[in-house]
């Protein structure tokens, strides 16, 4: 028998702070006893209502203490959590319910979601009905039962289930844990959506080290800025816009908790030397983490190198374990010692197939290895580098093109903080890169400077034909960047700077 992944919250002591939950309306906070009884509560109520197992409950909520006890009862009462996007338009959403048979909704947003068949309001008469108080032992689970399921829609903007084992993700929480040296201080702070895999396995890895979880409704700068201050968070993480916000809205007037923070990983997108300055700017004391995972094949991928070596700041760290992982030459050859090649991942925590999606599965899984579709580079010590991925790619004047490779370049300019690249069409080339720059200070930019400048440092042909500065750069529902946003805009500009010049 494997554990049930709820098992994780056994990680710290009855009286320990394992929980607290940060807004606008006041501080609520759990110890690990507190916690565990009110999974028991509602996990005996999901059983009385729904069997003893293999139901399936969805969440479409914004982040709170309460989401963090669905997820854990739902599991520990045997059935499967489907975390969803809650922002999701209506016609994605009734996909979600359809593919994944959902048989109970929970939910914070009445008008929407609450009038759905099977919603319960979380916090109305209907959610305390549900609330059975009592011990439950968790549900036992075969290696291959299924967790939960989350959705991601990747590049094809179809969302695909990813169901993931009680096996799998216990392993990846175990292995992660193992970074935590001293738990009894760890505290960890959650501004990312708890529908996203980056979050829930912070969140889990917290509870199974003994550490306590500090939980946001969503990021703000000024929200997560005072979340680290109040609290004391010394893990913290984020995507690289996210970081770039912060140190925009900070500027320099850093809170001196900053200073105590050990551990930032910032993952889900590519950065450059400029971001990895702005965050030891902000977290002088913190190691730096270029973290990298996948979905359908879990985080517990990267970490430090075997004999002690230094991560340099870009790399996404060393191979936790090479039998797990290989990278895969154009040619198709094994990449062995330098080179670059798309990865393939083979760990427990990787999925069996996509939810109801056979031919989809077939193209990404082999023997068991996940194709990620990710270009990787491994350099001479065996640290291993992202440098795009190939649905992100696009070939201009035969040329293929990896926009992170673009953004790196211009993030070393020293008057840009931040770069995102996007296609946009072109009549001769097919595509050409377009840039969008946040300046340090909102400094003007000359475009024809930034291109000189740009074939200064690398090959010509990936120089970015169009520069637009922007503010900000937005981020989608999922912290991520909106890139589909972002070459619509593209287009539409450089559109309008095409008619401009033929004008002239």
């Amino acid at each position: 028998m494997a554990h049930n992944l709820s098992d994780v919250l056994f990680g710290g002591k009855a009286g320990d702070v394992a929980l607290i939950e940060a807004t606008d309306a006041g501080v609520r906070s759990f110890s690990y006893g507190e916690l565990n009884r009110r999974v028991n509560a509602l996990g005996r109520g999901l059983r009385a209502r729904l069997g003893e197992r293999g139901f399936r409950v969805a969440v479409l909520a914004r982040n709170s203490a309460d989401y963090v006890v669905i997820y854990f009862a739902v599991m520990r009462a045997g059935g499967v959590v489907v975390p969803f996007n809650w922002r999701a338009g209506d016609e994605a959403v009734d996909f979600l319910l359809r593919d994944a048979a959902i048989d109970m909704i929970f939910t914070d947003d009445a008008e929407r979601h609450g009038r759905r068949p099977g919603a319960v309001l979380i916090g109305s008469e209907a959610w305390e009905a549900l609330q059975d108080e009592g011990e439950l032992d968790p549900a036992p689970v075969a290696e291959d039962d299924i967790a939960q399921i989350l959705y991601t829609s990747g590049s094809t903007g179809t969302p695909k289930g990813v169901p993931l084992s009680h096996h799998g993700q216990y392993w990846a929480v175990e292995e992660g844990a193992k970074l935590v040296s001293d738990p009894g201080s760890y505290r960890v702070l959650v501004a990312a959506p708890l529908f996203h895999m980056n979050a829930l396995f912070n969140v889990k890895r917290t509870f199974r080290a003994g550490g306590s979880l500090v939980v946001l409704p969503g990021f703000t700068p000024a929200g997560f800025a005072r979340a680290v201050d109040t609290f004391r968070c010394d893990w913290v993480s984020g995507v690289p816009t996210m970081i770039a916000m912060l140190a925009r809205h900070l500027g320099d007037e850093v809170p001196s908790a900053f200073a105590r923070v050990r551990f930032l990983f910032i993952g889900s997108a590519p950065y450059g030397d400029n971001l990895i300055a702005e965050a030891r700017r902000l977290f002088p004391g913190a190691e730096i983490a270029n973290f990298y995972g996948t979905t359908e094949a879990g985080p517990t991928v990267y970490g430090r190198h075997p004999d002690g070596r230094p991560t340099p700041a870009l790399s996404c760290g060393y191979p936790l374990f090479q039998e797990n992982l290989r990278l895969v030459a154009a040619d198709g050859t094994l990449v062995e010692g330098e080179g670059e090649g798309t990865l393939f991942m083979r760990t427990p925590a990787t999925m069996a197939g996509y939810l109801n999606r056979p031919e989809v599965s077939a193209a990404v899984l082999q023997d068991g290895w996940y194709n990620s579709r990710d270009i990787i580079r491994q350099d001479a010590e065996g640290f291993h580098y992202f440098v795009g991925r190939v649905d992100d790619m696009f070939i201009s004047a035969g040329h293929n093109i990896y926009p992170a490779e673009i953004e790196r370049v211009l993030e070393q300019h020293p008057a840009i903080e931040q770069a995102i690249v996007v296609p946009v069409p072109d009549s001769l080339k097919h595509e050409v890169p377009a840039a969008f720059v946040v300046t340090r200070g909102g400094v003007a930019l000359q475009e024809s400077e930034v291109k000189e400048w740009f074939v200064a440092q690398a090959d010509p042909y990936l120089h970015p034909r169009h520069i637009f500065a922007v503010p900000e750069i937005p981020l989608a529902q999922t912290n991520k960047v909106d890139r589909t946003r972002l070459k619509a805009e593209a287009a539409l500009r450089s559109g309008r700077a095409q008619g401009a010049n033929h004008a002239a």
